[in-house]
Order: C-alpha cells, then structure tokens, then sequence
C-alpha cells in the first residue's frame, strides 16, 4: 500500500506578481520590504526619541543599512549585465 501525504492546507501562488508601470515592473515583495522598513525605521524613531535621542543619528544610520542592504542582496549577475 503506497503511502500518500495530502497537505492539510495550502495557500495556491497568486496569478500575477505585481505591477506594470510603464517600464517599470514593481513586484508586491518588494512593496513589502518598503513598507517594513517604513515601518520598522518609524517604531525605531519613535522609541528613540522617547529615550532622548537625536532623530537625526537613527535617520542617517537608516539611510546607510537601507543603501548597503540594496547592494549586497543584488545578485551579481544583475550588476555584470547591466553596461
């Protein structure tokens, strides 16, 4: 008697992956990686300055894990292709 394993549960692939516009394809993970770090850049403003810090300093420290985040999570073939 084979043994078969139906999942209890599955969530099905949606059937478009986002947005075209123009010559722009904007994929809905990465609106969700914008929204996060909207949103994980703002709890952290805000619970820094509740312990009197400077808004500047975690502006800027934002600024610089967003822009060398970008760089490295870009495979490098993307980068070789591009003249």
């Amino acid at each position: 008697m084979a043994d078969r394993r139906v999942p209890l549960a599955s969530i099905p692939s949606p059937p478009a992956s986002g947005l075209y516009l123009g010559p722009l394809d904007v994929h809905v993970y990465g609106l969700m990686h914008v929204v996060g770090i909207a949103l994980a850049s703002w709890i952290t403003i805000r619970r820094w300055e509740a312990a009197a810090g400077n808004r500047a300093l975690v502006s800027s420290g934002w600024s610089w894990l967003v822009s060398c985040a970008v760089l490295v999570m870009t495979p490098a073939a993307n980068w070789a292709a591009r003249p």
